[in-house]
């Protein structure tokens, strides 16, 4: 075999390594958890979301679970005091879940791809959540009665059902649940070009092949 030749079949098998390096790398997801509203929105440009803001939900007092419709909503996540309540009120102007609990538990009927909320607490609080039972990210909501901050989780590759948000025993209000499905996986950012510029090293090396 020629040396010509010997070259082009070490450029063609190293294109190929390379391809496939990029392909599988750019492969890596999991759930992204951000306070960063302006981020979500960004990454999660093209989806649908569907809101329960609890406007037009009836007063509902003391309970532990309730269901939405598309979620379910459940708090007590460590069930261990039974002063752990619930309820749909009057949240400063605004309806919401005022809870005292560890935490809150939401799962959905259908599987998502990105789910938000807003949540305030009077002392600030701090959670590890996790999504389908996997550590996902934590997030610090500072303290001020009323003041809501913004959570957003979302894993475009891999639909789930279930968001944990636990923290300490405390009292905390949760307004504006969001949710959305992928029609679609959409491809990294990147990965368009990545996989131009290999399939044009794969052009290169079949045509000198070819020539050859």
């Amino acid at each position: 075999m020629s040396d010509s030749m010997t070259r082009i079949k070490a450029n063609l098998t190293g294109a190929l390594c390379a391809f496939a390096t990029l392909l599988f790398a750019s492969n890596a997801f999991g759930a992204s958890v951000t306070t960063d509203q302006a981020a979500f929105n960004a990454a999660t440009t093209g989806l649908v979301f569907q809101t329960e803001d609890f406007e037009t939900q009836p007063d509902q007092f003391s309970f532990r679970e309730a269901d939405f419709g598309p979620f379910v909503f459940r708090d007590n996540l460590a069930d261990a005091s039974a002063s752990d309540t619930a309820s749909v009120t009057d949240c400063g102007g605004n309806r919401c879940i005022d809870f005292i609990s560890f935490g809150f538990l939401l799962t959905f009927d259908e599987p998502v791809n990105a789910v938000s909320f807003l949540i305030a607490d009077s002392e600030g609080l701090t959670s590890d959540i996790q999504v389908d039972g996997q550590p996902a990210g934590s997030v610090v909501v500072p303290a001020g009665s009323g003041v809501f901050s913004f959570v957003g989780i979302f894993d475009l590759a891999t639909p789930f059902t279930t968001v944990a948000v636990p923290f300490f025993f405390q009292t905390a209000d949760v307004d504006d649940i969001s949710f959305a499905t992928a029609t679609a996986i959409p491809l990294p950012g990147g990965l368009p070009l990545m996989l131009a510029v290999g399939l044009g090293f794969l052009g290169m090396a079949r045509r000198q092949v070819n020539s050859g």
